[in-house]
Order: C-alpha cells, then sequence, then structure tokens
C-alpha cells in the first residue's frame, strides 16, 4: 500500500508539472492570427500571470555585450520636459474578447522603462512582460462598464477621461521594418505606442460573426481604452501584418487618421521567412495561412497552377501577395481625400518601402502624422535607435545587421522564380504610387529617388537619418532644416561598402559603422594620379578642425583620397593604374572583402575564430601607442637612452576578456579608459586567416604588388581612442577595414623632415616624436609646416599604403583592420635618405 500511495505521488507531481508548464506556455505564445475569441497569449483565463525569466547555463559573447555596456539603451542627455510617469496611474486594455459582452484585462503599464529602450521591449508582449501584470496590477471589467466609466469621468472633467485620439496606424507585409518605425515612434516620450498589440489585434480579427458596423464600434471601443492616458499627447498603432486583410475597418473606424503600409522587394521579403540558413520553413510566419487557406491565396495559388501541395515558396509568395494587394485596395479608397468645395487634396495614407528606411521616418512619416517639429532629444534617440537591433530583446545582441544585398545573393531559385511570378506585380504597383505620393507630400525629398530609370525609384537615397537641429540637445529644431542637412550629406556624399545596414556614427555607441562627415575638398580623380595627387593640407589646419584626442567626428573633415567602385570596370582599372604610380586610395564594394565583412560583424563568430586562446595586446597607460622594439647601440650609452622605458607593455589576452574592457570603455571619459590594442597575426600560430581573408593569400592580385615578398598577415583591434603614432613602414601595405571605424591621417615621405621623427637606433625609430594632439612648436617647429590629408575607413574599405608613406591611426570606436605587405618600391627613397633613414 505505501509503494501504492508513492506511486500516486509522484503521478500527480508530474501532473501538475505538466499544468504549470501549460499555464506558462499559455502566457507567453506568439499570438495565433487566425484563431478565433481571444489570442493563444490571452490571459483571461483565472491564471495569475506567472512570468518566468529566461535561463541559460552559459550566454554566449553577445548576449554577455549586452550587460556590459552601461544602460546600454542610451539615455540621450536631454534638457527637454518629459512626462510625468508616476504622476497618474492608468489602466490600458493588455486583452480582450470578442463576445456579445466583451471582457477586457487591463494593466498599469511600464511605459516610462518602454520610452527609454523600445528596441529591448519591441512588442507589446514584451511591454506586458515587465509591467508585472498581476495581482493587484490586473484588472477584469466588461467593455462597456469602462467606456461608461470614460463617459462619466469625461463629464466630471476627472484626468481618467482623457483620451488621445489615434495619431496614426502602421500596416505592414512582415519582415519589412515595421518593428524599427515602432521603436521611433516610440522614441518620443510623449507618445503612446502599441506594437502588435493583443486586444487591437482580437477586435479587428476576431468577431467573426459581426456585422461591419459592429466591427467598427468595437475597434474604436478598444482603440479609445488603449488611448486612456493623462499624461501622452499621441497614438501610434503598429498592427500584425495579418490585420492588412482588415484594415479598412480601421480606416473607416477613425477616417481623420493616417496610416502608412510598409513593403520591401519581393525575393528579401521572402527570404526573411524561408531564409535556409535560419531554419526557413514550415514554421515562417507567411506560413500561417496555411492553417485556415484564405481564398486569396488558394485563388491565387489557382492562377499559377500550384494548387494542392503547394510549395512553400508558393504559399509565402501568395500570402504575401495578399497583404500588399489589400494594401492596394485600401490605398485607392483612403490613400487621398479631395474636399469638393475647394479641390484640395489630402495625403492620407503612405505606401513605403523598406529601402527608404529609417530616414524616411522622420522626413516623411511623421509629417504626414501632422508631427512636424522634432526635439534634438528625439531625433537623437531616434540614431541610437537604429543603432541597435529591432526586435534585440535581452540576448542574441548583434554588432550589426542589415542583409538585404546577402539575401538576394542567397535566394533559392524558386524563391526568385515565384517571388518574380506571383509578388513583383504587386510591388511594382506599390513602388509606383509609392513615388507619386512623395512627389506630392515632399517634392524636395522625392526629388532625391530620382534615378536613372523612373520606374526604379532610389528609396535609399533618403534613407539616411538627418542630424540633430543646431541648438543641440533638449532644443526644438525645424524638421524642414534636418531634412535640408540630409540632402545635403546626400549630394556630397563620397564611395564606401554598403555590405552592412548603416549605423550612424555615435561616440558613446561602441559599434557604429557609418559616418556623414563631408570631405572639405573633394578629390579630383582623372584616369590617371595628376602629380599633386593627393592634395594635401597644412596639418594645423586638419588637428584644429579635428583634435586628434578627440573620437567626435566633425561636419566636415579633409578627405582628398580617390575612393573607386570595385564593380565599376573604369573605376577599377583607375584603382589599378593609381597603385602602379604608388599613391594611396580607397576601394570599396569587394565582392571577397564584403563577405568577410559580413561573417565578421557577427561577434559571436569571431569568438568561435579567436578561441579562449590568449593573443599579443599591447597595453599603455595613454591613448597614445608608439611602436618600439629593444634598445640597442649608441643608444643605450646616451643619457636620453639610460632614462628610457618602454611605452607600452606587451601582455596577453582573451578575445573576449579584451572585448569586455572595450565596450565598457567606450562609455568612459578618456582619462578613465584603459587602453589595449589586440593583435592576431598569422605568423604568430594563426595560419588560418589565410582561409578566412582569401583576397590576402599569396597570388598577385589589387592587394598584392609582390606575393614573394609578403610578409604574413596582420589583424589588429582597437578601441576607442587608441591612437598608433605616426611613422613609416618599408614596404607596401594594404590595409582593410573590417569592422567599426578609424580615422587614418596620411602624410607624403617628402614630409618626414617636418616630422621630427626619431632617429635609427632608438627603440621608437622611424616615429614621430610629436604630440600631435597638442603639438609643441617650440620644440618640434618643423611640425607648423607639416602637410597632409585624411580618410575615415569604414567595413568594406580597402586602403592602399605606398611604401614610406607616413601615417597617423585613430581608433574611432571598438573596430578591427587586417593588413598584409607585399614588397617595397624605391619611388621615394630619396625622401628617407633625407630624413636620416
Amino acid at each position: 500500500k505505501k509503494g501504492g500511495l508513492a506511486s500516486i505521488k509522484y503521478i500527480l507531481l508530474f501532473m501538475s508539472s505538466l499544468i504549470f508548464i501549460g499555464i506558462f506556455l499559455s502566457a507567453t505564445m506568439v499570438p495565433n492570427e487566425y484563431m478565433n475569441g481571444p489570442s493563444t497569449n490571452s490571459i483571461l483565463s483565472d491564471t495569475k500571470g506567472l512570468q518566468s525569466k529566461p535561463w541559460s547555463s552559459k550566454l554566449s559573447l553577445s548576449e554577455r555585450i549586452l550587460e556590459w555596456i552601461p544602460r546600454h539603451h542610451v539615455e540621450v542627455p536631454t534638457s527637454e520636459e518629459l512626462p510625468d510617469w508616476d504622476k497618474e496611474l492608468f489602466w490600458t486594455p493588455i486583452d480582450v474578447d470578442v463576445s456579445n459582452d466583451p471582457i477586457v484585462i487591463l494593466c498599469r503599464l511600464n511605459f516610462k522603462k518602454y520610452w527609454q529602450a523600445p528596441h529591448m521591449y519591441p512588442m507589446f508582449r514584451d511591454l506586458q512582460g515587465i509591467s508585472s501584470c498581476f495581482g493587484s496590477n490586473r484588472r477584469r471589467e466588461k467593455l462597456s462598464v469602462l467606456v461608461q466609466e470614460i463617459k462619466d469621468e469625461q463629464a466630471a472633467g476627472l484626468p481618467g477621461g482623457i483620451v488621445v485620439p489615434p495619431t496614426g496606424f502602421v500596416f505592414h507585409e512582415s519582415r519589412v521594418g515595421s518593428t524599427l518605425v515602432a521603436n521611433f515612434l516610440a522614441s518620443d516620450p510623449w507618445a503612446l505606442v502599441f506594437s502588435e498589440s493583443t486586444p487591437v489585434a482580437n477586435a479587428i480579427l476576431h468577431c467573426e460573426t459581426c456585422s461591419v458596423e459592429r466591427q467598427i464600434q468595437l475597434f474604436r471601443d478598444v482603440i479609445m481604452l488603449m488611448g486612456r492616458s493623462p499624461i501622452h499627447k499621441r497614438l501610434f498603432f503598429k498592427l500584425q501584418s495579418i490585420t492588412c486583410t482588415k484594415m479598412e475597418i480601421a480606416l473607416q473606424a477613425f477616417p481623420e487618421t493616417s496610416w502608412v503600409f510598409l513593403y520591401r522587394n519581393p525575393v528579401q521579403t521572402m527570404m526573411s521567412h524561408l531564409d535556409p540558413l535560419k531554419g526557413g520553413g514550415n514554421a515562417a510566419p507567411c506560413l500561417r495561412s496555411k492553417r485556415s487557406p484564405p481564398a486569396e491565396v488558394t485563388t491565387t495559388l489557382n492562377e499559377y497552377g500550384v494548387a494542392g501541395k503547394s510549395p512553400n515558396e508558393a504559399w509565402c509568395a501568395a500570402h504575401l501577395n495578399m497583404l500588399c494587394g489589400a494594401a492596394l485596395r485600401a490605398y485607392e479608397k483612403y490613400g487621398s481625400t479631395l474636399d469638393p468645395a475647394t479641390g484640395t487634396r489630402t495625403q492620407r495614407g503612405l505606401l513605403l518601402n523598406y529601402d527608404a528606411l529609417p530616414g524616411a521616418i522622420p522626413k516623411v512619416v511623421l509629417p504626414l502624422f501632422s508631427h512636424t517639429v522634432l526635439t534634438a532629444a528625439w531625433l537623437e534617440k531616434m540614431k541610437v535607435e537604429s543603432t541597435q537591433y529591432s526586435k534585440g530583446r535581452g540576448s542574441g545582441f548583434r554588432l550589426f545587421s542589415g542583409d538585404s544585398k546577402d539575401k538576394e545573393m542567397r535566394a533559392t531559385a524558386a524563391i526568385q522564380s515565384y517571388a518574380k511570378k506571383i509578388l513583383q506585380p504587386t510591388y511594382d504597383k506599390l513602388d509606383q504610387l509609392s513615388q507619386a505620393a512623395l512627389n506630392y507630400l515632399a517634392p524636395d525629398i522625392a526629388a532625391l529617388t530620382a534615378s536613372n530609370s523612373a520606374e526604379l525609384p532610389n528609396w535609399k537615397a533618403i534613407a539616411p537619418l538627418p542630424s540633430p537641429p543646431s541648438d543641440t540637445m533638449g532644443g526644438f529644431g525645424a524638421l524642414e532644416q534636418a531634412v535640408i542637412s540630409s540632402a545635403q550629406r546626400t549630394l556630397h556624399s563620397f564611395g564606401h561598402s554598403v555590405v552592412l545596414k548603416e549605423k550612424e556614427f555615435i561616440p558613446w555607441i561602441p559599434f557604429s559603422n557609418h559616418h556623414s562627415s563631408k570631405p572639405i575638398e573633394p578629390a579630383a580623380c582623372p584616369l590617371l594620379p595628376a602629380k599633386d595627387y593627393p592634395k594635401a593640407f597644412s596639418m594645423i589646419d586638419v588637428t584644429n578642425n579635428w583634435n586628434t584626442d578627440s573620437t567626435e567626428i566633425p561636419a566636415m573633415h579633409y578627405d582628398s583620397l580617390c575612393h573607386f567602385d570595385y564593380k565599376n570596370s573604369t573605376q577599377l582599372k583607375q584603382a589599378q593604374d593609381y597603385r602602379l604610380a604608388e599613391v594611396p586610395f580607397v576601394v570599396y564594394n569587394i565582392p571577397e572583402l564584403d563577405n568577410v565583412v559580413h561573417k565578421w560583424n557577427n561577434v559571436d563568430y569571431l569568438q568561435k575564430l579567436l578561441g579562449s586562446k590568449k593573443y599579443r595586446v599591447e597595453a599603455s597607460t595613454s591613448n597614445h601607442f608608439m611602436y618600439w622594439s629593444n634598445a640597442r647601440g649608441n643608444f643605450l650609452r646616451s643619457e636620453k637612452g639610460r632614462k628610457w622605458k618602454p611605452p607600452t607593455e606587451i601582455v596577453s589576452s582573451q578575445f573576449e576578456n579584451w572585448l569586455e574592457l572595450a565596450v565598457k570603455g567606450q562609455n568612459k571619459t578618456l582619462e578613465n579608459r584603459t587602453h589595449q590594442y589586440f593583435r592576431v597575426s598569422s605568423d604568430a600560430g594563426n595560419p588560418w586567416l589565410f582561409d578566412e581573408l582569401p583576397f590576402f593569400k599569396p597570388v598577385k592580385s589589387l592587394f598584392l604588388v609582390d606575393p614573394k615578398e609578403q610578409k604574413g598577415i596582420h589583424c589588429r583591434f582597437g578601441m576607442r581612442s587608441v591612437i598608433a603614432e605616426a611613422h613609416f613602414d618599408g614596404s607596401r601595405n594594404a590595409v582593410v577595414m573590417l569592422g567599426g571605424l578609424r580615422r587614418w591621417i596620411l602624410t607624403h615621405p617628402d614630409q618626414c623632415t617636418n616630422m621630427h621623427m626619431l632617429p635609427p637606433g632608438h627603440p621608437s625609430g622611424r616615429h614621430s616624436e610629436v604630440d600631435w594632439s597638442k603639438p609643441d612648436l617650440k620644440e618640434f617647429p618643423n611640425f607648423a609646416k607639416l602637410m597632409g590629408n585624411e580618410v575615415i575607413l569604414q567595413p568594406g574599405d580597402y586602403l592602399y599604403v605606398p611604401t614610406y608613406w607616413i601615417h597617423y591611426i585613430v581608433s574611432l570606436n571598438v573596430n578591427f583592420q587586417c593588413n598584409t605587405r607585399s614588397g617595397i618600391s624605391h619611388e621615394y627613397d630619396h625622401f628617407i635618405k633625407e630624413c636620416g633613414f
């Protein structure tokens, strides 16, 4: 009997565990857009909303990075007024059923925490999760009672009766940047933003037996409850993609509310759903409609002769086409209105191409939503959000993102075929209508999208974010000023690789990869280099414009190098001729190089390459790193030699330990940072570098002039503000930028005598003795005559540095570059001999 009782106890314990797991899963599952009644993450049951914290026995390096960045959401310094989030606590619906007498579940949501880091809580369920919606912070009430409650409080003039009307609706095709849009909108502290909320989805999707009038009224009531706030001024909704099939309900319910629909290149969108490398298969969002096939999808499949057991690629294309088709029909009815009395046209809706993000949000979307003035702090917060993965949450932190070209290159034949057959015609119509609307809404901005083919707008021309207005943080600035600034940058742009999605440089963000500084005098690049190429400027002017200790990139800098596009045959020939002439230049859009950039900007991939091995690291008490070798000869016997001490210390470190110091230091002042230079060399036990960097293999190429003289591959990882002091190398140098940003200051070998070089025999011989951040012109008078130029290298850039060209390198953030050398040229020997070498 005792044994039987024990068995029963174990069975009951096992069943209780299953029940608990079921309760947890029901509270956290992604909503099923096709399920009738409350969605599968509904908390309308009698559970107490138990929360479970994700647990992992070992975090990946990318996950640990999140813990290293102090307040990694980067709360932007601001003096502008913020809402008093704690002054008025108000209830917001988190679920609603769609019965004849609907029941609503409400919670006091933590909008302040959401505003601080939208990318950490990108979906409504995340906002709900950080708000502890159980116990005393959970309320259950009839919809009719709540509506009457608002009316009563409005009549009494109480705060509970304040309702913000909807400012804008965001519809989307799915996987097209809509979460980024929502995060940008949520960067406004005065905005209520609901990203794919359960109550709204239930109201618009699941009232199957309701008449149109009943659906419209239900949607209005739910939106009114969602907008109930005494402290907010604006109200935005990003809806689930499937709601596009019912978007006319929303647009009829609120005829004064503007809206956008986001769409994307068909192949790229389908790859986002079905990418084989990311486990694309039956779980893809575009295949959920298979559970209850919509008539429009099956009709489309019949038209293309793939009914029945349709391949996933065909179904996905048909599903996405259904969403885009619904948007086109809605746009025909509700895209714009015409006042018959005055003949005035009002643009209400906008079809927006993914390639126009993120710049189109402040430039076009916000004006459409009748918001034409931005605070500098809000715009700066947008820039911070643009540097983060839009669905970052608390794990899987990504250094960079942006994979449109990669998706197109890796798309399977089936994806390309069905994208072209089914989805492309609808995409073309969307593009055409989008361009027409933009011409009406913002003709100046629309002009930037003009391309050689009227059928192919250059949406990426408006993708850069505008700079904050000149009144800096906390002030107000006209959007027009920001747009003009962005347009000027576009017109003065010069070439860099576009393999990564642009992450605009912000000094305290560790992983930026792009800047908007313009050359003061852009280079003239004839077929063969001119005698005075590259143009040199006074080094006093260069360093006064941008002090070398500063990582704050100025609006303009002294880049006079030619940037050649590898994919342009004429420019590639120019690069080859400039190399024969032994002058410096930059080449970008190199496929082999871009492939490495794409891989190495996954920090977990880098960690796998580098492993737990310890590597050579140079450490310094200051950010100035002076190379040195063992002292020898007469120098040791001199007075200076007896007092000399090595300027840096050689230590060893694992990559992840070095990276932790680098990431944490990004947010510290110059004086409080640890300064280390991490190095990985092929001749120090890392021959795998030749496999990782195939363009550096010992074969004659654009990178290697004399492969027999190659001296290995050297990769250097820099921290913010780390400086490699000015020096020359005795051989040709091919430098590739793989991650982050570096400033290279270059001087012609004929400037060697103005550099005040430490002499041969000195441990740091061939290095300038001058501190360029604060040059002492009394001790080093020739520095006042020094001439040179500079370039800011971005990921995917290849810089050719001829023999003896002097260079001074500044790490602007966490970054990594690799280089190799290939023989000596003798064009500049006499200048170096005059300098004493």
